[in-house]
């Protein structure tokens, strides 16, 4: 790893990696074909350990033999401004003025590296994303939407071209006229579906309560579709893209997540408690999805339940165990045609290494699955493609 990228909490990847025998399937098939970039966002609070975790990941996936590259200038971190001031908002204003600042700096993220990521993907099919805070998403889901083609239709059912698994334990589907907390990584869906600041059917305060905010955000809406857009008259669901979204084992969500979902028809899946009830949840996926061109699978940590995955800023209880995720992971990408795979929010600094270990091992076991799927359809990868 370069010497510039030698933070705290990078020594956790690097004593793991020189154990040898600690590293998950150290003496296993190596990962060869496997086509990666880095796109590790870091936005403040416990932003600065997601960008580290992004690092993390590709140090151990380096030593199992994984073609995972950092191309120049898809790495960034923010300056780090207190996201709360004496335990709360002196003002309104101060809301404003931070929030405004963090998106804004996410638009300079997404302008500076959009091109980056998208000449990554122009040469593989099968794209690892490693990405930081959650919010990193735009630049990998933009890219992904204009390779393989945008449409009219969004959420729920009907037709559409491509596909959105957003596998986590909060539904991240917020604008910053309806989330609690401000924080850019719990409203990354809401700009990948194109959604105006006051579109959910139900908020928590005005445009005129956050005008600079709301500002912002509709400019990042215009760098993620204003640039197929010029034609058409109007906003609101028109401009959508043709994603099909669905979501697996969110399980913590605020009143006004759960009205947008409810009022688009997004449906939401659980793990089962019962290992017999997974041959029906990965039916319902796959049915979901079946006829979509390209499905983009998004992964964040916390949806595994805390106790086996404490490196992340928002572990929750409830969620699935490694062999259940991988289960279902598996399944997806032998099943659907994912393009795109998606890790994001490992932080390093918060949990023990074995959780690091844990979750190598179990991602390593679906890259191979995933690489060999995506040769077996002839699908460019990058051997193929140097």
């Amino acid at each position: 790893m370069d010497s510039q990228f030698g933070m705290q909490g990078m020594g956790k990847a690097e004593g793991l990696v020189q154990s040898g025998g600690n590293v998950p399937g150290r003496d296993a098939e190596p990962l060869a074909g496997i086509h990666g970039c880095l796109c590790p966002w870091g936005g403040g609070g416990n932003m600065p350990g997601a960008f580290a975790g992004s690092f993390v990941l590709w140090e151990l996936l380096l030593g199992q033999g994984g073609d995972v590259v950092a191309p120049a200038h898809t790495w960034y971190m923010t300056s780090v401004e207190p996201w709360q001031a004496g335990g709360g908002w002196r003002t309104e204003k101060d809301a404003d003025r931070v929030l405004a600042g963090r998106l804004a700096r996410l638009e300079r993220y997404l302008v500076r590296n959009y091109p980056v990521v998208y000449g990554c993907m122009q040469r593989t099919e099968s794209l690892l994303v490693l990405s930081g805070d959650h919010s990193s998403t735009l630049v990998p889901f933009r890219a992904f939407m204009e390779k393989y083609g945008l449409g009219d239709r969004v959420g729920g059912g009907g037709d559409a071209d491509l596909g959105l698994l957003w596998i986590d334990a909060h539904a991240d589907v917020h604008t910053p006229l309806t989330s609690p907390s401000l924080n850019p990584h719990g409203m990354p869906v809401a700009l990948l579906l194109d959604v105006g600041a006051d579109d959910p059917p139900r908020l928590r305060r005005s445009r005129d309560e956050l005008p600079a905010s709301v500002e912002v955000w509709e400019r990042l809406r215009q760098r993620m579709y204003g640039w197929r857009d010029s034609g058409s008259e109007g906003g609101g669901r028109g401009r959508f893209p043709s994603v099909r979204l669905g979501y697996l084992g969110v399980r913590s969500c605020e009143p006004e997540e759960v009205a947008l979902i409810t009022d688009w028809g997004i449906p939401v899946w659980a793990f089962p408690g019962d290992p017999r009830g997974f041959p029906q949840l990965i039916g319902a996926i796959v049915e979901y999805f079946a006829g979509v061109k390209a499905l983009y699978v998004s992964l964040d940590v916390d949806v595994l339940d805390a106790s086996v995955m404490q490196c992340s800023g928002t572990p929750e209880p409830g969620g699935p165990g490694y062999a259940q995720l991988q289960e279902v992971l598996i399944e997806v990408v032998r099943r659907l045609p994912v393009k795109v795979l998606e890790v994001a929010e490992c932080n390093p600094w918060l949990g023990p290494s074995v959780h690091l270990e844990w979750f190598v091992r179990m991602l390593v076991g679906v890259l191979r699955v995933w690489r060999d799927c995506s040769h077996s359809r002839g699908e460019r990868g990058v051997s193929d493609s140097r």
